[in-house]
């Protein structure tokens, strides 16, 4: 093989391949030499925005933070132990009281995310300061355990009777001083003071720890950070002792930067705070970096040449040997695709391009037939947003038309199940969506109709359309439905709104909200708008604790009336399918969990079909009173044939709990009287019935106490001491831990139940 032709003219391959690869090398190193200067100059706008992000990224952090603080801080405002702490006091403070407030405090400081070294409280009345260890004088306070030059004692005593809500104060360093000999490693920190205009007997401190903040919402290694009041004056700098205001630039309007004394001065003023957030770099460290990128890209440019050159040499040989064996071979012209040859390879490169064309055409029409197959799967992967290659996607489905999006949700009636099998549903679900797909096509010409779920279809409408003739279409696939409403009906969503097809994930998540607005009934009903609220139902609805107590001690009458009776509540409140459906999802799924608790065996309720799966029939408030009680009937069998079954220990130590739950009980008392251990007797007890002793017993007493709670003559503290609890606080305690609220909250929302009922 020679590497080049014997007469090197320039109508030779090879002159001209050499020539074309010159040619795109200089273009190439002109496009190159362009790209160059241009990002030298570029690459200095790219490191000022990026210092602009970081900037902008920390002014965020530190705003929100700092906004969270005040938060914190007002809520106790509002706590009920320290308002008791703040009102004016003749008598000594109640330890227990203190002991709660300052746990409180140490709860706040102890979330590593809130940055903070303390919180403090400081009362007028007394000069008393609250913090997380506990209550002290605020000259202790401010004289021994957080000493600053910065803020003496009077500083504080101060800030009672200023105007202002909150307030930064500039970072100092703190330290606990109580002899030369014995004090603590100086702590910079960043007070934030929160004030309560209308009651000034108390305000908030909190110290923020400020070599965290920094290095928690600070992100850059070579730049120097400060952060400034409206006025100017600087409340932290990150290069140490903090630079006084006339260190720094004048800055004007709200974001920017300035360069002077051989820095950049990024900036940005918060409109709310008035805080401004400054970010400094040396004018040496962004030139270094130009210079650094300038050196790569013409080492860059450099090695391209040459190589370009050496390869241009190279491949225009090798392109060009083996043409001039082909053109050497094909001495005449040929009627079909061949390369007539003594050279057996080239004849079988000649078959294989012809093999080729033709396996190409069967390949062109095996492609035609599956167009309409590749552009539904382009959009169910829009619609769904599967990640994919956009320019996929483009390409089977590319399209500047907005769309309505339609879904099609098909339920089945009890009657069809009982008279058909899952055969007979699925040719129903393929029948149904031919019919709609053809008679959506009918009204919109173009129009895709697509399988989404099992049971449930979406069509796509294209183009300007008028929304009255999309609802007019839709009308009449419902009359045909209505005729057939005793086995099957559909809920039909739409969005008003045209879409445009890059949206078209966004209107698929709308029109699932919109299907969530069906309500309860076998009818086919057309959605347009809005989306139902998806409040918590057991919250809004029913005492989920009463429910499995009532459960777990086999009352099968007061559970099943507490259902019914929220389900006629759901029915008179309009409510729609899905909030049924997702309350009787909770009410199975939580009597499941009981049984599970309880040691049941829960295989008889799951023999024949799952509950949630029998949920998916339940279209009227009737077919969910009927499904509910049947399961909970039998789950409340369950547990009340296990407890039948006759334990005398276990059965004594329950009789004896339901006879004295108003005394004070303990398991070595009730041991002592079965001449068993107590560890004996808590590992019998809560094997047998699935809880322990104390738990047992506390259950038994709140249960009771929830009874006396319906009694308005009765006062918390009656209640408590009748169950057995003597500190009324224990008793709340366990009240809220048992049934999710405070005793006296549990006896407002009953009696208003009641009188609802």
């Amino acid at each position: 093989m020679r590497p080049f032709p014997k007469a090197l003219n320039r109508n030779s391959l090879f002159v001209k391949l050499l020539i074309s690869f010159l040619i795109i090398i200089v273009l190439l190193l002109s496009f190159n030499s362009f790209t160059f200067y241009y990002f030298k100059n570029g690459i200095h706008e790219e490191i000022i925005n990026s210092n602009r992000l970081i900037l902008n990224k920390t002014a965020d952090n530190y705003e929100k933070h700092l906004a969270l603080i005040g938060r914190q801080l007002t809520n106790l405002y509002f706590n009920e132990r320290i308002n008791l702490l703040k009102a004016g006091r003749s008598e000594p403070l109640i330890p227990e009281l203190v002991n709660q407030a300052s746990e409180e405090l140490k709860s706040l400081v102890a979330d590593e995310l809130l940055y903070l070294d303390d919180i403090m409280l400081f009362f007028k009345a007394d000069s008393a300061v609250l913090d997380k260890d506990g209550i002290s004088t605020a000259n202790d306070m401010f004289a021994k355990y957080y000493v600053s030059s910065d803020y003496p004692l009077h500083f504080w005593q101060n800030q009672f009777g200023q105007d202002y809500y909150r307030k930064v104060l500039p970072a100092s360093e703190f330290h606990t001083f109580f002899h030369e000999a014995n004090r603590s490693p100086r702590v910079q920190l960043i007070p934030v003071v929160v004030r309560n205009r209308i009651d000034d007997r108390m305000y908030g401190i909190a110290l923020l720890n400020a070599a965290k903040l920094f290095e928690a919402f600070h992100f850059s290694a070579d730049s120097h950070f400060a952060l400034l009041d409206g006025e100017g004056r600087p409340l932290f700098d990150s290069a140490g002792d903090s630079r006084p205001a006339s260190l720094f630039p004048s800055f004007t309007g709200t974001e920017g930067y300035v360069q002077q004394d051989r820095q950049y001065y990024f900036y940005k003023k918060m409109p709310d705070t008035g805080n401004v957030y400054v970010h400094s770099v040396p004018n040496e460290t962004v030139a270094a970096k130009i210079h650094r990128i300038s050196l790569v890209l013409g080492a860059i440019l450099f090695v391209s040449v040459v190589a370009s050159l050496a390869i241009s040499v190279v491949l225009s040989a090798k392109f060009n040997n083996p043409f001039q064996r082909i053109i050497d071979a094909i001495d005449r012209p040929v009627s079909d695709f061949s390369l007539p040859s003594s050279i057996n390879e080239f004849k079988w490169i000649g078959d294989k391009i012809g093999s080729m064309m033709r396996t190409s055409h069967d390949v062109h029409a095996d492609l035609s037939k599956k167009n309409s197959l590749l552009k539904q799967y382009g959009y169910l992967n829009k619609i769904k947003s599967i990640e994919t290659n956009p320019n996929e996607i483009r390409e089977l489905i590319d399209t500047e038309e907005p769309v309505y999006l339609i879904l099609f949700q098909i339920g089945f009636t009890r009657r069809f199940h009982d008279s058909f099998d899952r055969t007979d549903q699925s040719r129903a679900l393929v029948y149904i969506r031919e019919f709609i797909h053809v008679h959506v096509s009918e009204h919109f010409p173009g129009s895709i109709t697509l399988n989404i779920e099992k049971e449930q279809l979406a069509s796509i409408v294209f183009g300007q359309k008028h929304f009255p003739a999309v609802l007019d279409m839709l009308a009449a696939i419902k009359r045909v439905f209505d005729r057939d409403m005793e086995y099957c009906f559909m809920t039909i969503a739409v969005n008003p709104e045209l879409k445009a097809f890059s949206e078209l994930d966004a209107a698929y998540e709308q029109t699932l909200g919109i299907i969530r607005r069906r309500r309860l009934n076998e009818e086919t009903q057309i959605l347009t708008e809005g989306e139902a609220g998806q409040a918590n139902l057991f919250q809004s609805h029913v005492k989920e604790k009463e429910i499995w107590e009532n459960l777990q001690y086999g009352n099968e009458a007061n559970l099943l009336q507490m259902v019914k009776r929220t389900l006629v509540r759901m029915d008179k409140k309009n409510e729609t399918a899905y909030q049924f459906r997702e309350f009787a999802s909770e009410v199975i799924g939580g009597a499941i969990k009981t049984l599970i608790d309880g040691g049941q065996d829960i295989a008889q309720l799951l023999e024949e079909h799952s509950p949630y799966e029998r949920i998916r029939y339940c279209n009227t408030l009737g077919q969910y009173d009927l499904l509910l009680e049947r399961f909970l009937t039998e789950a409340a069998r369950l547990i009340r044939q296990k407890q039948e079954a006759k334990d005398p220990i276990a059965d004594f130590v329950t009789g004896y709990i339901d006879n004295h739950y108003g005394e004070d009980i303990s398991l070595e008392a009730v041991a002592d009287k079965l001449n068993l251990s107590s560890g004996y007797l808590s590992i019998y007890f809560k094997e047998k019935k699935g809880l322990p002793f104390s738990d047992y017993l506390n259950e038994i007493r709140i249960a009771r106490a929830k009874e006396m709670l319906m009694e308005k003559e009765f006062r918390i503290q009656d209640v408590a001491a009748r169950v057995g609890y003597q500190n009324v606080n224990s008793f709340i305690r366990m009240f809220k831990r048992i049934t999710g609220m405070p005793p006296g909250q549990y006896r407002r929302l009953n009696l208003r139940a009641e009188e609802e009922c």
